[in-house]
């Protein structure tokens, strides 16, 4: 038995955590390298930033409907309002590495 093919993936912000999904699908074994300690990308909200890592606003909402953001495969949590906050938003983003075992993936 061949072993997979292994593809790297950097960030495990919203394209990080998508392509995991899809290499996965395809029958790669991807390898993410996020530089934090955390998956979510931007929208981990930090108070300090460390090694200049960009760090999303306390109080931001986002520009688009959860419904336009849905993943085909995935619904969102319906008492999330239909404009979210920043963590609610990651916690979007880690039910959705989570249910597709992202989390698994992340280079240690």
């Amino acid at each position: 038995m061949a072993s997979k093919k292994k593809i790297l993936v950097i960030g495990g912000g919203f394209s990080g955590i998508g392509s995991i999904k899809s290499l996965k699908e395809e029958g790669y074994d991807p390898i993410c390298y996020e530089k934090t300690s955390h998956f979510g990308g931007t929208w981990y909200y930090r108070e300090e930033t460390p090694m200049g890592i960009p760090s999303i606003m306390p109080t931001t909402v986002i520009n688009h409907s959860k419904e336009m953001g849905a993943l085909t495969n995935f619904i969102p949590n319906k008492n999330f309002p239909n404009y979210m906050r920043h963590h609610e938003l990651l916690q979007l983003l880690t039910d959705v590495a989570e249910e597709f075992d992202c989390l698994t993936h992340r280079l240690q």
